[in-house]
């Protein structure tokens, strides 16, 4: 059996936006760079902050078979078996005091809540009002462990704006981003999980520097993950805080930005 070489760099990469076309398909030419990678020295890691119960279709139309941390760094799983192996989730006492916050400072919004269950795939909640923080407890008190949630706000709110009134909302309690272009959703994580720091722990587990780890995304939420690489890229088509957060601006994602810069990693490491 052919093993597969020791990484000597990484490239992580996040998906919608980035790696994607804008009809979340992979582009051609994305595909089959993506092919060469795979018995390359560049390990290629998927990084979103889709949940896991959103990541099969554009895996198997990849063809990725890598590492892939999800839910903005809560969930890894490995590609070829969809299973997770690391799961961050929040303690039942913070979960409740979010949930309370947002329900009483957030009105008119949307509550989508993310959970896992050891032997079980995940699943999503969605709801609103007064009663949800309760339907979210009945499930935690089922043994169900919450890893992200997401909430729609009101439509007088920007992405921006709605991010803005989410993380004076919850100050501390919990990792408070967004990654919409127009939709008013913000994304809230367990504190101090984000993709930087499942990005960094990757790296380590697989005996890559820092010097030699390559992200790219664009928007918000890559934000802490272009902060722990080495080198860090961003779309063309990339949020301008984003922009003005990296190294090098790539072509688009309609452009096949990441491609290119697969492309140039292959050539430098082989």
């Amino acid at each position: 059996m052919k093993s597969t070489p020791a990484p000597r760099a990484i490239l992580a990469t996040d998906l919608d936006g980035t790696l994607l076309q804008a009809d979340g398909s992979v582009s051609p030419r994305t595909r089959e760079v993506l092919g060469r990678a795979r018995d390359s020295r560049v390990e290629v890691v998927f990084i979103t902050g889709r949940p896991p119960m959103f990541l099969p279709a554009v895996v198997a139309e990849a063809g990725h078979t890598g590492a892939v941390i999800c839910a903005n760094g809560s969930v890894t799983l490995d590609a070829a078996t969809m299973v997770p192996d690391r799961v961050h989730t929040f303690a039942p006492t913070v979960l409740a005091e979010v949930l309370s916050r947002m329900v009483a400072s957030m009105p008119g919004s949307e509550y989508r809540t993310m959970m896992h269950r050891p032997g079980e795939d995940s699943i999503r909640v969605i709801g609103e009002g007064a009663a949800y923080p309760r339907l979210i407890g009945d499930r935690v008190a089922a043994g169900w462990q919450v890893f992200k949630l997401a909430v729609i706000g009101p439509d007088h709110h920007t992405p921006d704006s709605f991010l803005a009134l989410a993380a004076g909302t919850l100050g501390t309690l919990a990792e408070v981003t967004h990654s919409s272009y127009g939709l008013p959703l913000v994304e809230i994580g367990p504190r101090g999980v984000s993709k930087g720091s499942a990005l960094a722990a990757h790296a380590a587990a697989v005996g890559v520097p820092r010097a030699d780890v390559h992200a790219v995304g664009d928007m918000p939420n890559d934000l802490p993950m272009l902060t722990v690489a080495g080198r860090s890229y961003a779309v063309a088509n990339a949020h301008p805080d984003v922009i003005g957060a990296v190294g090098r601006v790539l072509p688009s994602n309609a452009e096949d930005g990441v491609a290119v810069l697969l492309e140039e990693l292959l050539h430098q490491y082989g």
